[in-house]
């Protein structure tokens, strides 16, 4: 909504231009002359509505003078007074257009009579995409198509969000043995029966967020999971993330390795997504307020690596006398118009004064590696700033806004744009948290391999590279006399008199002075057994007190015997023996010398220290039953090995994977609620694609669009919602059915305007909808001859068509139907057309033909059109029954109907 302000300004011109309509409507008087009155229309098809009912009887206006978009759309003062003065408003409704509300609402008592037209037939409910989305998933994983996947610890295979169901196989461990793995290469049993989808899978509903195991891997959660859907097979989880544009690694965990699992990922169709171009979610990417108390402030943007994140910058700056992170919110309300209207160019080295209630800018950069921008801030106590870039993407070696004096200026609050908080410390290290960090992952042991610095070199060694958040080593302080460790700051550790230890990673070998330091109790400059062992409990390898139940048997290290003359600890321990669980059913009398064992085998707790203590004893090279630091040399090597080779592996992992994400949204992943996947967003994303095999072939999804259990809600039609966030797809005026309801909803509303018109506008809506009964069994019978019924677009308005005649629609991301892409959409698409063997793709009429050609010669596709009618065409011959039959003929002729498969 506007601030008020904005509302009061509107509200005085609109009274103000009203009153000179006398004096100036004269034309407009010729124009009503011999017709019952105005009637205001938000787009071309709903203008046609009433052409097909009113005829010339009355005086049809688009809101629109520009043939703008429905969606990109912004009413002008000089629109809002021709709508004050037009008889009838008639808008489609389901968020199509997203300033109605609005509108209508700061028109008050001078706003026309007004009604929505959108409509289906008796019975039929709106096409809301998660339900569209929660059937496709469901209908794959029941019918298919099926493709195996064999997951790996290393050499992942991609996948795509796209029509088929991954018949997912768990990775092969190099100690395991499963054989009976490798030859389920196919998805035979789906064939003709279901019971691959039935098992009696006992339900897990402690799957959430809480997964311990996982800490530290900047895993992205689900926005939703739904549990059990309707039309899916039993025991199935939906889970519904919201991700960007790259690659994701995902790790997939059951307790059943043994069995084959589904899982099928589509994106969720979702609104006019393609507008906004890299400005985030919404109109713009970053918000930040500031207190301010200087009469100058500059903002600077600077080079990364060279080159500026983009050559400017659209800015909305809001005074506030109360710069809180609450009034940044508020204050929201009004950006989009302003960001998205008029906004006056900066130049690099330039001036500026944002005024109250909001002013636009749009900085340009200058040549240099740092530009500048002065905001005149006297008598301006605080500023809210709203951005379409992240002011981080602009910044290496400085804070982005500072005072007059220099001074770096932090936020009050801030949201979006990848903030890091305190910019207390910028210069060289500062440029280095926007250098995209990242780490060298062991996938098999869950382990950072901290020794491979850069991708390159770690993807050498068969680990996987991985983004990872800056974080500041830390460190302890220990007391070398009580050997205990206390958290402290280096300075006051070391003026106690104590040692200050960095904190090692768990892959880095401690030195022999580090291990005496730290467990030498009787400070005799060697390490005993007892202090060892002591400390190596005490370290968090003793992970066998989980047997509280367990029997306590009495043992002896000496022979690895139990001795079962000893029941109880007293008696042990005084004959020189150990007090023991007995965490074993089946010792193994074998002698240990900690070398030959099997790497990953499982170890009782007397058998971990036996193994332990021949090390102990191979490394005493005097055999004194002391550990000198020589000695200790070859210990701490023996230990790291050991600790290496028993690394813990999570046995419920089944392997990993990696999907790559062509355009950021919702995506679906529906599996068994017996299986667990995690994402983690991976390096880069676009370079590589080359294992991604063709998947033309899956002509069989024709039926994917049957969606017949969408729900019932028919309350999201709030006309004040952003066109980011529908929730339904509002084309519906594409289905001739739905179009005929709608004709009765236009019909209605006419009458009751223009009562003395009734029988004309009835006589011509029954003609109107004979001719689109007509229509409906063209199409009908047209899609039933169809030996192909998936259709390539590049805009997802096609649902209502979609579910009416069993058509599959898929959209190709980054062919903006209404802009002009840019040079890497275009390749995008053209790299997704070669990948798929796409060879008809079908665009919408105002679609950059520049674009397209350069599409046309780089793969050689067909281009065929389809019309959506929110603009009018730019032939004016046409109307709304000529352009469903070109619609008709293009996927007739697309998906090569009246020919046998």
């Amino acid at each position: 909504m506007r601030n008020n302000w904005h509302k009061a300004l509107l509200v005085s011109f609109v009274l103000i231009t009203s009153s000179l309509a006398g004096c100036l409507g004269n034309d407009d008087e010729e124009d009503l002359e011999g017709k019952y009155g105005t009637v205001m229309v938000s787009t071309y098809h709903v203008g046609e509505l009433v052409n097909a009912i009113a005829g010339d009887t009355v005086n049809i206006e688009m809101m629109s003078q520009d043939n703008i978009p429905v969606h990109d759309y912004e009413p002008s003062l000089e629109d809002i007074v021709r709508l004050g003065e037009a008889d009838l408003f008639l808008y489609h409704g389901l968020g199509l257009e997203p300033w109605v509300g609005e509108t209508l609402d700061s028109m008050g008592s001078d706003a026309p009579a007004f009604g929505m037209t959108h409509a289906l037939p008796t019975g039929e409910v709106d096409l809301d995409y998660e339900s569209m989305l929660i059937s496709d998933l469901c209908e794959l994983l029941t019918e298919g198509p099926y493709e195996s996947l064999h997951l790996s610890f290393d050499e992942m295979s991609e996948i795509h969000a796209e029509p088929v169901a991954h018949s997912i196989h768990a990775a092969e461990h190099e100690d395991d043995d499963h054989d009976d793995h490798g030859d389920e290469d196919d998805h035979e049993d789906h064939s003709d029966e279901e019971d691959g989808h039935d098992d009696d899978h006992s339900g897990h509903d402690d799957h959430g967020d809480d997964h311990d195991g996982h800490e530290g891997h900047a895993h992205t959660e689900a926005e939703e999971t739904i549990t059990n859907p309707e039309s899916c097979p039993a025991d199935s989880v939906i889970q519904i993330f919201h991700l960007e544009e790259g690659e994701y690694i995902i790790e997939f965990e059951s307790e059943h390795h043994d069995e084959e699992f589904d899982m099928a990922v589509l994106k969720m169709n979702g609104g006019h997504a393609h507008h906004h171009h890299g400005h985030g979610s919404g109109p713009f990417e970053w918000a930040g307020i500031f207190e301010m108390d200087d009469a100058t402030h500059t903002w600077t943007m600077e080079k990364v690596d060279g080159s500026y994140a983009d050559p400017s910058m659209r800015v909305v700056l809001i005074p506030t006398d109360t710069p809180t992170e609450e009034i940044m919110h508020d204050l929201e309300d009004g950006v989009e118009a302003l960001i998205e209207g008029e906004c006056t160019i900066v130049e690099d080295g330039e001036s500026m004064t944002p005024v109250d209630g909001g002013s636009c800018f749009e900085w340009h950069v200058g040549t240099e590696d740092i530009s500048t921008f002065t905001i005149n801030t006297a008598g301006i106590s605080g500023l809210a700033a709203y951005t379409a870039h992240s002011p981080y993407e602009f910044e290496s070696t400085q804070h982005y806004l500072k005072d007059s004096a220099g001074n770096d200026v932090e936020h009050v609050a801030e949201e979006g744009g990848g903030g890091h908080g305190d910019h207390g410390d910028h210069g060289d290290e500062h440029g280095d948290d926007h250098d995209g960090h990242g780490v060298c992952h062991d996938m098999s042991t869950h382990e950072n391999r901290e020794e491979y610095e850069t991708e390159e070199d770690c993807e050498a060694a068969g680990y996987i590279w991985m983004e990872e958040e800056h974080e500041e080593g830390h460190g302890y302080c220990h007391n070398t006399s009580t050997h205990e460790n206390y958290e402290s700051t280096e300075e006051d550790c070391e003026a106690a008199g104590h040692v200050w230890m960095e904190e090692e990673h768990d892959d880095e070998e401690p030195t022999p002075e580090e291990i005496l330091e730290m467990f030498d109790t009787n400070n005799d400059s060697n390490l005993s057994w007892d202090e060892f062992w002591a400390s190596w409990e005490e370290d968090g390898h003793d992970d066998h007190d989980d047997h509280d139940d367990e029997e306590m048997v009495c043992y002896d290290m000496s022979t690895h015997q139990i001795d079962e003359q000893y029941t109880n600890q007293t008696d042990c321990e005084a004959a020189g023996l150990m007090w023991t669980e007995n965490t074993s059913d089946d010792h193994d009398d074998d002698g240990h010398d900690g070398h030959d064992e099997d790497c990953h085998s499982e170890h009782t707790e007397e058998e971990e220290m036996s193994m332990l203590m021949g090390m102990y004893n191979e490394s005493d090279a005097d055999s004194n039953g002391l550990l000198d630091s020589s000695e200790l040399e070859t210990f701490i090597h023996h230990i790291m090995e050991f600790e290496e080779c028993h690394e813990e592996i999570d046995e419920d992992v089944m392997g990993y994977a990696t999907i790559h994400i062509e355009a950021e949204g919702e995506y679906g992943f529906a599996h068994s609620s017996e299986l667990e996947i995690f994402l983690m967003m991976g390096e880069g994303g676009h370079d590589d694609h080359s294992d991604h095999d063709d998947h033309s072939d899956h002509d069989d999804h024709g039926e994917e669009d049957d969606h017949d259990d969408h729900s019932d809600e028919e309350d999201g039609h709030d006309e004040e919602g952003h066109d980011e966030d529908l929730a339904y797809d509002p084309h519906s005026w594409l289905d001739p059915l739905a179009f005929k309801s709608q004709v009765d909803v236009v019909l209605q509303h006419l009458i009751e305007a223009f009562p003395e018109g009734e029988d004309v506008f009835t006589a011509n809506a029954e003609e109107f909808k004979s001719s689109l009964d007509k229509m409906h069994v063209e199409f009908s019978e047209s899609a039933g001859t169809c030996s192909d019924r998936t259709v390539v677009a590049n805009h997802n308005a096609y649902s209502y068509l979609a579910y009416r005649y069993d058509i599959q629609f898929l959209t190709v991301h980054g062919l903006d139907p209404e802009g002009e892409p840019s040079p890497e959409d275009v390749a995008e698409v053209v790299e997704h057309i070669k990948e798929e063997g796409i060879t008809v793709l079908f665009v919408e009429e105002y679609t950059d033909q520049s674009s397209v050609q350069s599409i046309v010669d780089e793969t050689g596709v067909s281009i065929k059109i389809l019309y959506t009618m929110e603009m009018a065409p730019s032939d004016s011959d046409d109307d709304y029954m000529s352009m469903m039959n070109k619609n008709l003929e293009n996927l007739i002729d697309g998906m090569n109907c009246g020919q046998t498969a």
